[in-house]
């Protein structure tokens, strides 16, 4: 019994040791608390049966018939959770602005986007999170009075996959679509309904993400590759301009500069006008990240792109839309 406890003790010094030394490279965590100008609410529906959760972030500042930002989580996390990980950066500029911010809850923390083999219960149980989103977006035009025409979408990796999904099966639901970490499914894999309507749409991808391949290929998350192969960024922009009849011959070529302290990442656009916006945003040297000065990811995930921050580039989109 005694050797059964000193190899516990031993087991555990180890793991704590283990934690102590990677501790700093699986952390991720927001460099600002949230503005004070303003309060989280919470709320929730019922769609087929099943209670959804969405948290609001209502500014002081809050205009009448105002645009709204929906973010979605990533794989595993929550509404609350991703408002950390953007670094509270839509909420800043909600207040500076007087728009809404969202923050739904996925299924059992994650969302039925288009990857057909994914393993997780939103896949398996086939969760109508499109009625949801659409729902959520009727029921913010009655509580706050919302522009409903003025929807922006994003979400992070599993989130940035169920914006492809609103974009090609309610493209008329949403104003512009945003898909951070995420490219979209190969047509083997492809569990959704290509509307062939086009959408504004910006991407941005690490070419160093070892979740989301940038090249494209299999997805992977802590072992796990039911999620399937997706499509290069590319090839994603590709067909996204494809539909919008934006033309490679006229694209216009964005060079950042560098900010971040680190000259082993670069961002550079890639914008193409048809009948709607489409943008890549090329994070070279970045990985599986939101790109925020106020964000800190673990080096696991591949910590960069600092050099620009995603929430504000995404509503300078808007105000060029806006404005055109």
């Amino acid at each position: 019994m005694r050797y059964i406890v000193i190899i516990i003790i031993v087991f555990a010094t180890l793991l704590a040791f283990a934690y102590y030394l990677l501790a700093d490279k699986i952390a991720f965590y927001a460099l600002r608390s949230a503005p004070e100008n303003g309060v989280l609410e919470e709320h929730s529906l019922a769609v087929d049966g099943k209670e959804r959760a969405y948290h609001v972030f209502k500014p002081d500042s809050l205009k009448g018939n105002a645009p709204v930002v929906i973010y979605f989580h990533g794989s595993m996390g929550s509404g609350k959770n991703m408002r950390d990980l953007s670094g509270y950066d839509f909420d800043y500029l909600a207040v500076a602005h007087g728009f809404l911010v969202v923050y739904p809850d996925g299924y059992e923390n994650h969302w039925n986007d288009c990857r057909g083999s994914a393993s997780y219960a939103a896949n398996v149980e086939n969760i109508d999170d499109v009625s949801f989103v659409k729902t959520m977006i009727e029921r913010l035009q009655t509580d706050y009075g919302i522009d409903t025409s003025r929807v922006i979408v994003t979400g992070f990796s599993n989130g940035g996959h169920m914006v492809y999904r609103m974009a090609m099966e309610a493209p008329e639901s949403i104003f512009i679509a945003v898909p951070i970490a995420a490219n979209m499914p190969v047509d083997a894999n492809l569990d959704c309904t290509k509307s062939g309507k086009p959408v504004h749409m910006s991407i941005f991808n690490g070419t160093k993400d070892p979740i989301n391949p940038y090249l494209g290929g299999l997805v992977e998350v802590l072992g796990n590759a039911s999620r399937g192969e997706v499509l290069s960024s590319d090839e994603t922009l590709n067909y996204w301009a494809g539909l919008a009849e934006a033309s490679q011959e006229e694209q216009i070529t964005t060079h950042f500069a560098e900010l971040d302290g680190n000259p082993d990442t670069k961002v550079t656009r890639f914008l193409r006008a048809g009948q709607k916006h489409i943008a890549l945003y090329q994070l070279e040297g970045s990985g599986h990240v939101v790109p925020s000065p106020f964000m800190y990811f673990g080096e696991i995930l591949g910590q960069g792109a600092q050099d620009i921050n995603a929430a504000e580039e995404i509503y300078r989109f808007y105000e060029m839309l806006e404005n055109n």
